[in-house]
């Protein structure tokens, strides 16, 4: 069983949001002893409950404090910018994504996404994915 990942937006989206595949993402994410991510992912989540119009203002609230007090090491040292500025010029990438390859290249942790081009790139890094 792996223990420990970095898991993107993407992810903590579909679960936050019952998006296809959300329970079987929730199960395995329960599985992981140690999630990381970067200091913004919840902006991220909190930004596609947002776009989800559909859902009431109290449920969208809910979910953002859900999102905002799960438990994730997204501790980002200031010198993994520089590999993530890196990451993004060369796969010409938004700096955001970059920054969660960057953080499983410097963990040394495998990447879960759901994003495909996030992914191609993670693998030309050599980024284990989940």
């Amino acid at each position: 069983m792996l223990d420990s990942a970095v898991v993107d937006a993407t992810v903590f989206a579909s679960i936050f949001l019952r998006e296809e595949g959300w329970s079987a993402h929730a199960s395995k994410l329960a599985d992981l002893t140690v999630v990381c991510s970067v200091p913004f992912f919840r902006y991220e989540v909190a930004n596609a409950v947002w776009k989800h119009r559909e859902i009431p203002g109290s449920q969208a609230v809910t979910l953002t404090r859900m999102v905002f007090n799960f438990a994730v090491d997204d501790a980002f040292p200031p010198e993994q910018s520089q590999l993530a500025t890196r990451i993004a010029r060369k796969h010409r990438l938004p700096f955001y994504d970059s920054a969660y390859i960057a953080q499983a290249q410097a963990r040394g942790l495998p990447l879960w996404t759901l994003d495909r081009g996030q992914a191609a790139a993670a693998r030309l890094e050599k980024v284990a994915l989940l």
